[in-house]
């Protein structure tokens, strides 16, 4: 991944602080095999657990795999929409062999805004990650240079730094593909 500009910022919000770093990087076009479901934004934290645990139990069904420390969530049919489209996988060699009930997903080479969340995505007083989503939607991008560019961004989980969802020490990226 090349960077080409980087940035520390602290989001203030009303279940706390939670630090979050903002780089853009250039990302390689990457095949992917994973899971993918139809979910609505407000019941991501019942959705999502749920669809995750399918994935891994049967993670080991996919070949080819490139890095099995990284997984992914791709947002896709995002823009303006409640209800989108979640696909957790994993990135692949080849897509020769597509697990029974799995999907592959193909992104392009593209730039992306990359913001580290750092720390606990879910709290007793609910989600931090959708406040970070709204945040980086409602007042980083509009106040910002850039525009989204394409229907889809993705989360990456790199297991050498997320823990748990509940982990104040963990650590997701999430991309925006920005023109």
């Amino acid at each position: 991944e090349k960077t080409d500009f980087f940035m520390d910022l602290t989001l203030i919000n009303k279940k706390g602080a939670v630090e979050m770093e903002i780089k853009t990087v250039i990302k390689k076009p990457m095949k992917l095999i994973g899971i993918e479901k139809k979910v609505n934004y407000h019941n991501t934290h019942v959705e999502n657990p749920r669809i995750w645990k399918e994935f891994i139990s049967r993670y080991e069904e996919i070949n080819n795999k490139i890095n099995p420390e990284i997984y992914l969530e791709i947002l896709s049919e995002t823009a303006n929409n409640l209800n989108f489209n979640t696909c957790f996988c994993v990135e692949v060699n080849d897509a020769d062999k597509i697990p029974d009930g799995m999907t592959v997903k193909e992104l392009p080479e593209s730039k992306y805004l990359v913001f580290t969340h750092k720390g606990a995505v879910i709290s007793k007083n609910g989600s931090l990650l959708k406040e970070t989503y709204d945040y980086i939607y409602g007042k980083y991008l509009p106040n910002s240079e850039y525009k989204v560019s394409g229907n889809y961004s993705f989360e990456l989980f790199d297991l050498n730094r997320f823990k748990d969802p509940e982990d104040s020490k963990s650590e997701i990226d999430i991309y925006i593909p920005i023109k």
